[in-house]
C-alpha cells in the first residue's frame, strides 16, 4: 500500500512539472482514471489470492479508468485552451503555481487514496461474498449510464447548433446525468466490499459531497448563472444529478 502510494505521488509530481511546461493543468484529469487502475492491479498482485471479487473489481476499474483517460484526453486535444476551472484559478490565484501544486495535484492525490477505499478493501482484505456480484452489476450499470451521458454530450457539441445547452436524452431527466452514472459506479464498488468493511463506501460518500457541493455541480452552474437558456433549462429539469421526470 505504501509503495503504490509513493509511486502515485511521484506521478503527480511529474504531472505538475509537465503542466508548467504545457501551461495546461488539464493533464492531471487524464491521470485520474489511470491512477485507480494502477492501485487496483498493484493490490491484486500483492495479495495474490485472485478470488472472483478481486478479479471482477480490477477488471471493472481497468475498463472504466482507461475509458475515462481516453475520453478526457480527447477532450483536451480538441479544446481551445485550458479547462475553464483551471483557467479561472490561473486568473484568480496570486501564487498560482504554488497553490495549484497543493490545491490541485496534492489534493487530488489525497482524494484518490481515500476514494480508492473499495479497491483497498476488496483487493487486500476481501473474501467470498454475494455482494461482489451485486455491487459489480450496479457498478457496470453506473459505468454504462455515465458513458451514454458523455456520448450524448459529445455528440451534441459536435453538431452545429445555436444552443450550447443540451436538454435531450439523459439530460432531459437530470442536469448532470454523467455525475449520476459516476456516483452509481462508485456506489457499486463500495457495495462489493461492504461485507468486509463499511469503509468501502467511503469513496462514494466523498464523491457525493464533491460533486454536489464542491467541484462538480457548483462550478458548472456558476459558469452558466447568467445564461438565460440554462436558467430556463433548470426550471424544466429541476434535479441536478438523480434522474426524475421533467416539469
Amino acid at each position: 500500500m505504501i509503495e503504490v502510494s509513493i509511486f502515485i505521488l511521484f506521478c503527480y509530481f511529474v504531472l505538475y512539472f509537465l503542466s508548467i511546461k504545457l501551461k495546461n493543468n488539464g493533464i492531471v484529469d487524464v491521470f485520474w482514471g489511470l491512477g485507480f487502475v494502477i492501485i487496483a492491479w498493484y493490490t491484486l498482485l500483492v495479495d495474490g489470492t485472485f478470488d472472483f471479487g478481486q478479479i471482477l473489481l480490477t477488471l471493472i476499474i481497468t475498463i472504466w479508468g482507461v475509458w475515462l483517460a481516453t475520453y478526457v484526453f480527447s477532450k483536451i486535444r480538441k479544446s481551445k485552451g485550458e479547462d475553464f476551472r483551471y483557467n479561472n484559478f490561473r486568473k484568480l490565484w496570486k501564487w498560482f503555481y504554488t497553490r495549484s501544486f497543493f490545491q490541485v495535484y496534492l489534493l487530488q492525490f489525497c482524494l484518490m487514496m481515500l476514494i480508492a477505499s473499495p479497491i483497498w478493501v476488496v483487493n487486500l482484505y476481501g473474501g467470498e461474498s454475494i455482494y461482489y456480484l451485486i455491487g459489480g452489476i450496479i457498478a457496470i450499470i453506473g459505468f454504462a449510464y455515465e458513458g451514454i451521458a458523455n456520448y450524448q454530450l459529445y455528440t451534441f457539441k459536435s453538431q452545429k447548433t445555436n444552443s450550447n445547452i443540451i436538454t435531450t436524452g439523459l439530460y432531459k431527466y437530470s442536469r448532470f446525468p454523467q455525475y449520476f452514472g459516476e456516483l452509481l459506479f462508485w456506489f457499486g464498488l463500495g457495495v462489493m466490499g461492504i461485507a468486509t468493511s463499511f469503509l468501502s463506501m467511503l469513496g462514494f460518500f466523498i464523491l457525493f459531497l464533491l460533486l454536489n457541493f464542491v467541484s462538480g455541480v457548483p462550478l458548472i452552474e456558476k459558469k452558466y448563472q447568467d445564461n438565460l437558456e440554462y436558467q430556463k433549462y433548470k426550471k424544466t429539469t429541476r434535479t441536478k444529478i438523480i434522474p426524475w421526470f421533467p416539469k
